[in-house]
């Protein structure tokens, strides 16, 4: 009985006033009460995009050489992260990025620039707080 009490607090009646708020910012953004026939996976993708895939093609024009980058170095990377599966596509995004989807606009919108290690032979980094 503990157990069901608790339960039924922590996830319904906990969190009332936190779905009545979120149910109400998105009928605030959204007048058609239309929004609410969406499953939440579907939502969940409309709102924050779904499975990370990029081809060779859309790495080879989006990202960005900087910092005198060997060709042959940005050629590699681009061969590696085509063969990624989707979640570690997001997983490599949320490294570059801080977040593990792509923005609207795709690839091109994400701004990702690749520049050499510095000093040599240091780990890769990111730098997520220049945007």
């Amino acid at each position: 009985e503990f157990v069901e009490s608790a339960a039924y607090w922590w996830l319904r009646e906990g969190i009332a006033p936190q779905v009545a708020a979120f149910r109400q910012g998105v009928e605030d953004v959204c007048a058609s009460a239309a929004i609410w026939a969406f499953e939440a996976s579907e939502l969940s993708a409309l709102f924050c995009g779904g499975h990370v895939e990029f081809s060779k093609e859309q790495l080879q024009r989006h990202l960005r050489p900087k910092g005198g980058i060997e060709i042959q170095d940005l050629d590699l990377l681009v061969e590696v992260l085509a063969r990624l599966t989707p979640d570690r596509c997001g997983q490599f995004l949320e490294f570059v990025t801080a977040c593990p989807r792509l923005p609207p606009g795709g690839l091109s919108a994400a701004e990702i620039s690749v520049s050499p290690a510095q000093p040599a032979g240091s780990l890769p980094r990111a730098r997520t707080c220049t945007k």
